[in-house]
This record gives structure tokens, sequence and C-alpha cells, in this order.
């Protein structure tokens, strides 16, 4: 992955806005090594701090409140710069009143889409998944979330990123929001990919989880196979995804 940083760095940090960094990484700004050169980070991210703090707490009240807190300052990060990069590609390519009606368009035929249903559906599961966690950690061992601390927060991060990526795929390549065309593919394959790395880094964290909470052994392995299901998916829907990875940055080791 060091050989993309040249390339990746000059695409984070320049002046061309159709490669800014919301395109083409994970958005984990705190382990991103081009937060000073950024120009999203010292823009829109810069109002962005992940508040969960994981294991580094023992009440799971205090838990649960800055995982809710956490995971809307990621959707709305998600969503603001969605929007901007919608905005800005309807106002050059239609009129405000003719983009307003084509994104709505595309918006309920991406929300019809099994994938964009699937990835709904495992982000609701992975929030129930998590919560149990919590409440069986906190139960049967003090130690456990600790222990686990860096495999909760890749988790709680990625696992609403998986859905944004997917929805971002789909979307770049609607023929009813935009024309289709080579730009709009090679966007659909950089989300694609980021959500292929996600999904990874999902699966990992709940493999951890699972070897040490057997109590939530049959869960954990539910989540898994859907993640599973998801990845095998998006590489049927995108096949040249994986072939994006030099042009991705991505902040968390598989």
């Amino acid at each position: 992955m060091d050989n993309q940083f040249p390339k990746n760095k000059k695409m984070a940090t320049g002046k061309n806005k159709r490669n800014a960094p919301y395109d083409i990484c994970d958005r984990f700004c705190e382990r991103c090594g081009y937060q000073k050169k950024c120009r999203m980070f010292h823009g829109v991210g810069a109002d962005i701090k992940l508040v969960i703090k994981g294991g580094k707490q023992n009440d799971v009240k205090d838990i649960f409140r800055d995982l809710e807190k956490g995971f809307k300052q990621i959707k709305s990060m998600i969503r603001n710069m969605a929007k901007e990069k919608i905005t800005e590609m309807g106002g050059k390519r239609f009129g405000a009143h003719k983009h307003n009606e084509r994104e709505m368009s595309g918006k309920l035929i991406i929300e019809q889409h099994p994938l964009f249903q699937q990835s709904q559906k495992f982000a609701r599961e992975a929030d129930r998944f998590l919560r149990k966690f919590f409440m069986v950690a906190n139960a049967v061992n003090p130690f456990l979330l600790p222990a686990l601390e860096k495999e909760f927060n890749d988790f709680s991060f990625y696992f609403p990123l998986l859905s944004a990526k997917i929805s971002k795929a789909l979307f770049c390549v609607n023929s009813s929001v935009r024309p289709y065309g080579k730009e709009g593919v090679e966007e659909a394959n950089r989300a694609a990919c980021i959500a292929i790395q996600a999904s990874l880094v999902c699966e990992k964290a709940v493999g951890a989880i699972m070897a040490e909470t057997k109590e939530i052994y049959a869960e954990s392995l539910q989540i898994i196979t859907t993640i599973r299901d998801i990845r095998a998916e998006i590489k049927i829907i995108f096949p040249d995804a994986e072939k994006f990875q030099d042009e991705i940055i991505f902040n968390t080791s598989i």
C-alpha cells in the first residue's frame, strides 16, 4: 500500500475537486497520515471527531451514549459529503429542478436494489450485535472491552461506512441520475473497493470478538456470514472493484 501514497497524496491535497478525498479514502481521519495536508480534514473533516471510546469505559450506559453520538457523527459526515458531491455534480449537469427530480428518482431505485437493502439490514443487525456484546462483556468480564478496544472501534466505524459506500457505488452507475460513462464506473469501483476492504475489517473484528465471547458465538457467526454474502455480491456487481486498490487510501490493516 505504501506505493500508492504519493499518487493519493496528490489527489487528497490537490485543488481538483473531482479528486476529493471522500471519493478515495475511508474517512478514518484519526488514523490517517495526511491530516496536516488534507484540505478536507481542515474543512469538512475538521468538525468530525470520533467519540467512540470502546473499552476505556466500564459503564455500559456511557458506552451506548458515546456509540450513538459517534454513529450520528459518522452518518452526518457521510450525508454531508455525499450531498456536496451530488449537488456539485447536479449543478453542472442538470438544472436545479431537473436535478432534484433525478436525484429523488435515483434514490428510490437505489433503495430498492437488493444489495442496498441487504446492507441496510446488516447495519441494523450490526447495531444489535454490538449492544448485545456490550451487555455480555459488562456482565461476564470487565476486562473484555479494554482487551477488544481496537476490534470494537474498527467494527463500529466500518459497518456504517460499508453501507454508505455500497450506496455510493450504486448511485455512480445509476443511469437515471447521471450519464453512464467511464467516470461513473471508476467512481463506483473505488467506492465498491472501499466497501470490500471495510467488510474485511468488519469480519476480522467480529472474528476476534467471537473468539473471546462464546456467549454470542451464534450471533457472531451470523454476522460473519452476512458480511461474506455482501462482499460476494459486491464482487459480482462490481467485478473490477479490487483492481482499484491502488487508487484508495485505507487506514486500517486487514
